[in-house]
């Protein structure tokens, strides 16, 4: 019996240490977190006798060491349901009674925590109804109707199609139920229409605004690609040159001709092996140039620059081969080729001015000039970019980088110049799992006062047991650490409050809804309500994430608050301002901002402004404030491009009033563009002209001299980081004059020109000042004027330095700057929701305001700098055209975040980032860090509801039941790499490049990843993901009628050659019949690669040396997107 008792306890004891249900159905994942394996992390997954998960139960994950339980439902018919929200729980599996009964105390009693969606009654299993979380959108659900075209104004489409002269033209409207079409309606009840063909293709995307519809048509030619795009626009302008997207092709499907709206033709070459070589925009046409791009042999590209070859289209005849010239013993890449760089090319470049150089694979390039004093790493960086020059435009300065990793590939040590004519070096440690530990920064500049200056920052993070940032600190050189930030978070996981500095006065805290939206920002300096779905009795609640009303407050001044009203289309229509403290003249502040008409194309035609103004009842006497109409725009547009505004309210005396400026009001156009679209002249600002370079960023900005020169000017290396900005002002200083001059004058003005200089040297900043007077200069001082840190600044005096901290509303922008005594508020901003600043104390303090980005004011400018563009908020618009706006066809490229500045911010570069303070997802390319995101990479998984996972690759991806690596579900695919790599890619040239060198230097022999029968991904690819976009509607308005098939991975186990050819051709001496017993053999053993065919689409290729009919030869192979050989032969050489 004591045997028996102790077999049982020991029994209960395992039990008990694994934690899971053993009458249930389950998969334990264990995730390790450190090497030696004491700690991970446990998740449990549960099915039901059909194999279908039921509950998912994260062990221990809530700060708390709680765990976080799910429920997934089905009906009768097996199809998912409802999918309930993580509950808290100390039990590893609750029974579906019990969990339904606990979850809503979990989210304050909400009887609805759950995602549920209804299907049509058919056998088609359709979508029809999908109802987010929370009771207050249990009556509001995003619906689907599955309907054909007819003539009604609704679902008539009408027929385009491209010419045999490659033209376009219309016949009258599609056949009745010719077209499939899909009609959407949201939480909010607005509609829109998609409509595709037989084919699948889409070819008219309709929104209605009321009655009215936005028409977006997408034409395509014989061979199925996409010719035209018409917008909006278009069907009350049939201008192709001002609002058309318009594309050629060669016969072998790529792109060689792109004509954006209001913009010239883009051009583009490529070789026989379908490498870009040149490209060449409207602007370079005028000059005479062409960008140029060299690859190695791994279709790696190793150049960019800009040539004024005359020759291009010889190069379609070949395939352009770029090498390094190394010495035959040492192997060290010799000073030879295209401006010394090792690089050669099989085709003459014309007077290269050179902009990027890569190196890879090994730090042979080390003894070229440039390098020196920068070592190599230890690491082998087989297939890892190593090294790269960066030049500035002109291509004469020049700032290379040397790039150390670890035996996993993680970058550890980065080595760089700088603008300083110093160097940058960051050494990075990492976690087990890849989060960075420790990060060092060592800065030094040469060209400053005193003329050396050096300093070494060092931020250390912490993690809790969930792998949650907790702690920053930060240290300066050999002073003490700075508790940077602290994070403490939910039982949900979910940010619930920040401190800066140690300082309990520094404390932010955050709140949410059911569906993770922030609702509350507060802090004793800083607070912010957001609404939703209550109104809080203003203006009408919104379901479909938009904001009904924000009210804020800084430090201790009076409550302010925006009443938001939208169209639609989901544009800001008014922002009606109210404060409860009383100016002066018993009159309530009024800081309303009113869109009263948009064109098609979103481009704003009314707008309207109220803003302070002050009179003077008496010359000694205090202002007295009134807040009348400060703005009364009418904006006309030549296409997308403004040309004219005229102002009809009056200029506001008070100090610091913001409004429009309208100096040149004679009804001509005030604007003028470049082939590009760039904006170059702005005749209200006094802006005559206004230069760029070929990444299209504003080189020098000149102003109209009426006797007081003025100008700007910015300077950036050849990858767009700003290098410099330079301001010049003139003022004019009385000067006695002598007697024997002309006679009657006194005195006369003698010009004082001064040179504001601000050098951007990494996080540090400098400042100088040069002043001219008449003749004379002045000694020139570089000074530092502040460090940059993920929190916000450092301000250096002598021995002693200062941190000062960014408090943020829910977008970013800055809206207070904090000493770090916690008490001291040094800054203030109160912005329109367009990016006007209303009020500001502190002004000068620093520059950072709108979306956390530069603020530039200087000769009236107003720009904020983007990095990618710059954006004026007095119009409000971009001064140039979006780099993607192929992905927001039915807008105008000047559009700042689709009118909807409430909801979406527009981040600088373009790849996957999550705002630390909401939790939202963003995407856009490059990886530059953005201040209040964390950069994730170009791949995320993101839940969208229980087992349903939006698993994404740079800014588009693949739905599937559980979080996956998309580059993995690719590389196991060859219906996905059709789709990502094919010429309908919604990737970008650089993303395509990237993704594909990746699946060429992945060289494993197992994928090492299981897909199983139960894993379900959507066939479609996302056409992109916008920069700005809250994941939490992502299901609702991208994922409505997805198409599931259960895959196998046919790429498992297979290695990809380097050799990529555009063409498969078949020789004529080749033999057919060999048995297809070797086919097997073949299937089973051989080891295929990828090949690009002339159509776009991805190809398995296969050489297999071997001997059949007594002689030897290569059995050649090609199998197909699906995995079908339809090519064999054996070659005999």
């Amino acid at each position: 019996m004591k045997r028996l008792y102790f077999i049982i306890s020991l029994l209960f004891v395992i039990n008990s240490l694994f934690s899971q249900e053993s009458s249930q159905n389950y998969v334990l994942t264990r995730t390790f977190l450190n090497e030696s394996g004491t700690k991970y992390i446990d998740n449990i997954q549960y099915f039901d006798g059909l194999g279908r998960p039921i509950q998912t139960v994260q062990k221990g994950v809530t700060p708390n060491r709680s765990n976080l339980v799910t429920l997934q439902e089905y009906d009768g018919f097996g199809r998912a349901t409802k999918s309930w929200l993580p509950h808290v729980s100390t039990s590893s599996y609750l029974d579906p009674v019990s969990f339904k009964s606990a979850v809503p105390g979990t989210y304050n009693g909400d009887s609805r925590p759950y995602d549920e969606t209804v299907y049509e009654d058919s056998p088609l299993n359709r979508v029809v109804k999908q109802y987010g979380p929370g009771a207050s959108w249990g009556t509001h659900p995003v619906s689907t109707s599955y309907l054909t075209n007819d003539d009604s104004k609704e679902l008539v489409c009408k027929y385009y199609y491209v010419t045999s002269t490659d033209s376009l033209a219309q016949d009258k409207v599609y056949p009745a139920r010719e077209l499939y079409v899909a009609k959407s309606t949201d939480e909010d009840g607005n509609v829109s229409y998609l409509f595709t063909d037989k084919l699948g293709r889409q070819l008219l995307s309709r929104q209605m605004l009321n009655a009215t519809p936005y028409d977006t048509y997408y034409v395509y030619d014989d061979f199925d690609n996409l010719r035209f795009v018409l917008p909006p626009g278009y069907q009350d302008t049939d201008s192709l040159s001002l609002f058309a997207y318009q594309y050629k092709y060669d016969e072998y499907g790529r792109c060689i001709e792109k004509t954006l709206p209001g913009c010239e033709v883009v051009k583009y070459v490529y070789d026989k092996a379908d490498n870009l070589i040149f490209s060449q925009d409207g602007v370079q046409r005028k000059k005479g140039e062409w960008t140029f791009y060299l690859y190695d042999l791994f279709h790696r590209l190793v150049m960019r620059g800009i040539c004024t070859n005359t020759n291009t289209s010889l190069v379609k005849s070949q395939i352009v081969k770029t090498q390094l010239a190394r010495n035959s013993s040492t192997r060290m890449i010799l000073a030879a080729g295209i401006g010394d760089t090792g690089y050669s090319s099989s085709f003459g470049i014309s007077s290269p001015v050179l902009h990027t150089v890569n190196y890879y694979d090994d730090y042979t390039f080390l003894n070229l000039s440039g390098f020196s004093g920068k070592e190599g790493g230890s690491v082998n960086a087989k297939g890892l970019l190593t090294g790269n020059i960066t030049f500035d435009l002109d291509g004469y300065t020049s700032y290379c980088t040397v790039s150390h990793y670890d035996t996993h590939g993680r970058v550890t040590k980065v080595i760089s110049d700088n603008a300083m004519r110093g160097t940058e070096t960051t050494t990075t440690s990492y976690t087990f799992t890849g989060k960075p530990l420790v990060v060092e920064y060592s800065h030094v500049a040469r060209s400053v006062s005193p003329p050396l200056f050096s300093h070494i920052e060092t931020y250390r993070y912490t993690y809790d047991h969930a792998e949650r940032l907790t702690k920053v600190t930060h240290q300066l050189d050999e002073d003490p650490s700075v508790v940077l930030s602290e994070n403490a978070y939910d039982e949900l996981g979910r940010l619930q409050s920040k401190r800066f500095h140690g300082n309990s006065n520094l404390t932010t805290n955050y709140s949410y809804n059911i569906r993770n939206w922030v609702t509350k920002i507060s802090g004793n300096s800083f607070k912010q309500s957001l609404y939703y779905d209550s109104n809080d009795g203003g203006s009408p609640a919104c379901f479909n994430g938009n904001v009904s009303v924000m009210e804020w407050r800084v430090g201790t001044t009076a409550s302010q608050r925006y009443d938001f009203s939208y169209d639609a289309l989901n544009r800001l229509l008014s922002a009606d301002y109210s404060s409860f403290q009383l100016a002066v003249t018993g009159n309530f502040p009024n800081f309303s901002e009113r869109v009263l008409e948009y064109d098609k194309q979103g481009n704003i035609r009314r707008l309207q402004r109220y803003g302070k103004d002050s009179h003077f009842s008496s010359i000694q006497g205090p202002p007295k404030y009134t807040y009348p109409r400060v703005d009364d725009l009418t904006l006309n547009y030549r296409g997308n491009q403004l040309i004219n505004v005229s102002d009809a309210g009056i200029d506001p005396l008070a100090s610091g009033s913001f409004n429009y400026i309208d100096l040149h009001d004679d009804g001509s156009d005030d604007f003028a563009y470049d082939a590009n679209g760039n904006l170059t002249k702005d005749l209200d600002k006094d802006i005559n002209s206004i230069s760029y370079n070929c990444l299209n960023l504003p080189e020098e900005i000149s102003f109209t001299d009426n006797g007081n020169p003025r100008s700007i000017s910015y300077s950036y290396d050849a990858n767009g980081l700003k290098l410099s900005a330079e301001h010049v002002i003139t003022d004019f200083t009385l000067t006695p004059m002598s007697s024997l001059s002309v006679q009657g004058n006194m005195s006369t003005s003698s010009p004082t020109r001064h040179f504001i200089k601000t050098f951007y040297g990494g996080n540090v900043i400098y400042k100088s000042n040069n002043t001219i007077y008449g003749d004379k200069w002045s000694s020139p001082k570089t000074r530092i004027e502040r460090i940059l840190t993920e929190e916000g600044y450092i301000t250096l005096d002598g021995e002693d330095h200062e941190y000062h901290y960014y408090l943020k509303d829910h977008l970013g922008n800055i809206r207070v700057v904090m000493n770090q005594d916690g008490e001291t508020i040094e800054q203030s901003n109160n912005y329109y929701p367009f990016g006007g600043i209303f009020e500001s104390t502190g002004d000068g303090e620093q520059p950072y305001k709108f979306g956390g980005k530069e603020f530039d004011p200087m000769h009236g400018l107003n720009w904020c700098d983007f990095g990618n563009r710059y954006l004026r908020n007095d119009g409000p618009g971009w001064m140039s055209i979006d780099p993607l706006c192929e992905k927001y066809y039915s807008i105008s490229p000047y559009v700042y975040c689709n009118n909807n500045p409430v909801n979406c911010i527009d981040p600088d570069g373009r790849d996957w980032y999550q705002n630390n303070t909401t939790g939202a997802y963003y995407w856009q390319e490059g990886h530059e860090p953005i201040d209040g995101y964390t950069y994730i990479g170009p791949e995320v998984s993101i839940q969208l509801g229980q087992n349903s996972y939006f698993n994404a690759y740079q800014n588009a991806g693949v739905v599937a039941n559980k979080a996956v690596s998309a580059f993995d579900l690719i590389y196991s695919s060859g219906k996905l790499q059709n789709q990502f790599l094919g010429k309908d890619s919604p990737l970008s040239e650089n993303s395509k490049s990237e993704l594909f060198n990746g699946l060429v230097n992945r060289e494993v022999n197992e994928l090492g990843l299981e897909l199983g029968q139960r894993l379900l991904y959507a066939e479609a690819i996302l056409s992109g993901i916008g920069s700005v976009g809250s994941i939490g509607r992502l299901g609702n308005l991208l994922f409505k009628n997805m198409t599931k098939g259960g895959k196998t991975a046919f790429f498992k186990g297979a290695k990809y050659s380097n050799k990529v050819v555009s063409q498969m051709k078949k020789a004529d001496d080749i033999v057919h019949s060999f048995p297809k017993s070797v086919d097997g053999y073949a299937t089973k053993f051989g080891q295929w690669s990828i090949k690009i065919g002339a159509d776009g689409k991805v190809y398995q290729w296969l050489e297999m040396p071997g001997s059949y009919g007594g002689k030897t030869g290569v059995f050649e192979y090609i199998k197909d997107a699906n995995g079908i050989i339809n090519h064999r032969y054996f070659k005999i050489p």
